[in-house]
């Protein structure tokens, strides 16, 4: 039948005079997966001066969707016009999808309507999903682990609990000293003569020396055992209640002993600093450990009874917190 109507053109267009149009249609890629966009460009050649009538694409090539569309310029050669346009279309199915034969019209300036189609073309869609008909779908693999950087608060937090708790029991047990002791009255004598307290804070120096805390990394009891040794000197050398005395209630009751200001600031600020690596405040390294425990020595060595009246020595080492030394 098609043949028969392209006859009728053909003699038709003859006896017009009109040439016959030529159109052709291409689709690429002739591939694709499901959502993928192709191209179909439609084009048909005709005598000058006449009208073409492009076919409804958007209706006409169902199952495929028009997406968007432009015109191309006509061309002009030899008396003929080349006119085309580019359709952006997807399918939304898979299988082999055909594209149907498209009716053309030219309106030739004088004689019938003519008519022309392009022949059907076909494009693979296929699917984006595997292929469950073959058994070959399978779960993906989880990913491997991230490594994520260390949170430093839950540290943070039980040092600082740890700390807390300490604090707390050192001022129960003093408060529970105090409580529990003689009622206020002169100051009790020294358990060790004041002219031989040195000796006796230089043989405890010794003894902790040779404990070897700090190598160890008991930094707390090492601080803790020479805040004692200085603390047993004061008492034993100047009368004071150094031992059962927190580091603030020393400060008055060594200036009441009539202990030089440098002296008495020098053992403050040491106890202070002996507190903070105490209490996990403060990371002090081996060699710092070693210098402080020189530094109580030399304190000894320069406030210790030389059988006269307390004079100012020259200072003392300085303990890793700061802090200048004095003598009585």
């Amino acid at each position: 039948m098609r043949a028969v109507l392209a006859a009728v053109l053909l003699l038709a267009a003859g006896l017009s005079g009109a040439a016959e149009p030529v159109v052709t249609a291409s689709v690429a890629p002739d591939s694709a997966t499901v959502g993928d966009r192709l191209t179909l460009t439609l084009s048909v050649a005709h005598d000058e001066g006449a009208k073409a009538v492009f076919p409804d694409v958007e209706r006409g090539i169902a199952p495929f969707q028009v997406l968007a569309a432009s015109v191309v310029p006509p061309a002009t050669e030899g008396g003929r016009v080349t006119e085309r346009r580019d359709y952006v279309i997807a399918a939304f199915e898979t299988g082999r999808l055909a594209v149907p034969s498209l009716e053309f019209l030219v309106l030739p300036a004088t004689g019938e309507t003519l008519r022309a189609f392009t022949d059907s073309l076909v494009v693979t869609v296929a699917s984006v999903l595997p292929d469950t008909a073959a058994g070959r779908v399978e779960p993906k693999d989880i990913r491997p682990p991230v490594s994520l950087p260390p949170d430093p608060w839950p540290f943070v937090i039980v040092a600082a609990v740890a700390a807390a708790a300490y604090g707390a029991y050192r001022f129960v047990r003093r408060w529970w000293l105090r409580r529990n002791a003689p009622p206020a009255g002169p100051a009790p004598a020294p358990v060790v003569a004041p002219e031989a307290a040195h000796r006796a804070a230089f043989e405890r120096l010794d003894a902790l020396e040779r404990e070897r805390l700090p190598e160890r990394g008991e930094f707390a009891g090492f601080y803790d055992a020479l805040s004692d040794v200085l603390r047993l000197y004061v008492g034993d050398r100047f009368a004071v209640r150094a031992i059962d005395m927190t580091t603030a209630e020393l400060e008055p009751a060594m200036a009441a002993a009539r202990l030089d200001p440098s002296s008495v600031e020098w053992t403050v600020r040491f106890l202070e600093h002996a507190d903070l690596a105490k209490f996990a405040k403060f990371a002090p390294t081996v060699e710092r450990a070693r210098g402080d425990l020189g530094a109580v020595r030399e304190f000894v060595e320069r406030t210790r009874f030389r059988g006269e009246a307390p004079t100012a020595p020259a200072a003392a080492a300085e303990p890793a917190g700061g802090g200048g030394g004095g003598g009585a």
